[in-house]
């Protein structure tokens, strides 16, 4: 809000009763009208809300939002639903009272941007707005390298924005716009006026739609930011398609979260080297995956790769299991055998929940990696390996080693080469990009074609996934057997989400 020293040029007159008066309006900032204390425009009659409506003034103009009153607002006679820009001499109707608005004509400064704070702030103002009415809202970002002279092209592309519309710049290259009410077709008009305002200007344009592509402030940005960075100069992208597809063997792996990209760059880097790697994350994050991954890209696709859940193994087997054994006791045994490490020769060997092997094992396991041989249980011949080694676990070893619980110089070894997995609740921007190609799967599997309406995909987005993906893939396939029509709604969800909801 402006302070009252500040001059402005914008008013509303408000008739009540048998009188009227003049209420400033700011050039830029918002102005709430009702009952309510704390209102700049206050109204006196009864029946209207404490927080009736709310006027929001900028460089495009002046725009009405009903704040959910009880008895509405209405404009020259007719209910307003969403954000309703307004014009000089608009009449505002408020229960008894009566609004006319004054506004100068729509001006363009040589900056009429927002600043990155105001502008988030008026976003999360819309999203909550478009989710709560069902109402469309789309981003649109510019990446533009390098750095352009701003002044000329903020008043270019200010000629393809309608009044509703507003902009920021959130670094020297990057500029997004929100386009409230504007749905996917809206969108890639408001592209294409830019393109077309801009001839031979290297930008790129990303587009993020509501709720497809996010239902928070931050998904939006970085969906459309995360479509736009990575095209050719003059091409339009959409967050929906802008992922990274990986074909490790037989699966095909979807990433999109930018700590994700990294992670898997950093994979393709660790999967070149012989070491040992830990790979950390809660149940579901993909870490048997990864393991995959690295297998393949490592160069041992052709060899075995064997997966042992550590936590599955009984006290008394667990190093003959792992490193084999000789002149056996074992009752059903024969009298020796390689364990799992030495039977890998040439492949992969993933132990996971690595934290639940006994300190002895442990111990005998950073032998094995140090030295490439193993000793079987009840030898004393140690015989040579040739195997990869990577660990999973669900817990933070650095504090289990701290408990005694882990031993360090195991944990130290493990962790020159680590990766972390965050959780599908951190990585809100892969979750319809999952859920999307999940049912895609179970579609073709079925052979009964489906999509996602648009409360089922904000379902999707609200619910925190403790299972994480291994849930959202148990979800979509459970919830493809049960769809008869062709759209999977919210309410298809929740009966097979785990308790029902979010």
């Amino acid at each position: 809000m402006l302070s009252e020293s500040t001059v402005s040029t914008r008013y509303v007159v408000v008739f009540e009763g048998d009188s009227s008066r003049k209420v400033d309006l700011p050039d830029m900032g918002q102005a709430t009208i009702g009952r309510g204390d704390t209102c700049e425009v206050r109204l006196k009659d009864a029946s209207a809300s404490r927080t009736h409506a709310r006027l929001e003034a900028d460089a495009n103009g002046v725009r009405l939002l009903d704040l959910g009153s009880a008895n509405g607002t209405f404009v020259n006679g007719e209910r307003v639903n969403g954000a309703t820009p307004l014009q000089t001499g608009d009449v505002l109707g408020i229960s008894s009272a009566t609004l006319v608005l004054h506004a100068p004509p729509r001006r363009f400064p040589n900056d009429p941007m927002h600043d990155g704070p105001s502008f988030r702030r008026r976003l999360d103002e819309e999203l909550e707005r478009a989710l709560r009415y069902g109402r469309p809202l789309s981003v649109c970002a510019l990446v533009i390298e390098p750095p352009p002279e701003r002044g000329l092209l903020n008043s270019t592309l200010y000629r393809c924005f309608r009044r509703t519309d507003f902009a920021a710049w959130l670094s020297s290259t990057e500029l997004v716009c929100a386009l409230p009410e504007a749905d996917e077709n809206g969108g890639r008009d408001h592209a294409r006026r830019v393109l077309q305002a801009l001839p031979g200007v290297p930008l790129r344009i990303g587009l993020a739609f509501s709720p497809g592509d996010g239902i928070d402030l931050e998904t939006l940005l970085l969906s459309a930011l995360g479509a736009a960075r990575h095209l050719d100069p003059r091409e339009v992208g959409e967050a929906r398609v802008a992922f990274k597809q990986l074909v490790v063997g037989e699966n095909i792996v979807f990433v999109a979260d930018p700590a994700m990209l990294r992670l898997y760059d950093l994979m393709e880097r660790v999967a070149t080297t012989e070491r040992p790697v830990l790979i950390c994350g809660e149940p579901g994050t993909g870490k048997e995956t990864a393991s995959t991954t690295i297998h393949h890209w490592a160069g041992r696709a052709l060899e075995r790769l064997v997966t042992v859940k550590c936590g599955s193994l009984p006290d008394d087997m667990e190093e003959a299991e792992l490193f084999g054994y000789e002149r056996s006791t074992f009752t059903g045994r024969p009298a020796s055998g390689p364990g799992v490490l030495e039977s890998t020769s040439g492949g992969t060997v993933f132990l996971d929940d690595i934290d639940q092997l006994s300190p002895q094992v442990q111990g005998k396991l950073l032998e094995a990696i140090n030295t490439q041989t193993v000793l079987r249980v009840g030898d004393t011949f140690r015989r040579p390996i040739d195997v990869r080694v990577l660990c999973g676990t669900n817990k933070d070893l650095e504090l289990e080693v701290k408990a005694g619980r882990f031993r360090g110089d195991l944990y130290a070894k493990l962790s020159e080469a680590m990766l972390w997995f965050p959780p599908l609740r951190d990585r809100p921007r892969e979750v319809p990009l999952l859920a999307r190609a999940f049912l895609k799967d179970a579609s073709e599997a079925n052979r009964h074609p489906l999509k996602f309406s648009d409360s089922a995909l904000r379902k999707l987005q609200e619910h925190k996934w403790p299972g994480n993906v291994f849930e959202l893939r148990e979800v979509i396939d459970a919830v493809a057997l049960a769809v008869k029509g062709d759209t999977v709604e919210a309410a298809h969800l929740a009966a097979v989400m785990i308790g029902g909801n979010s």
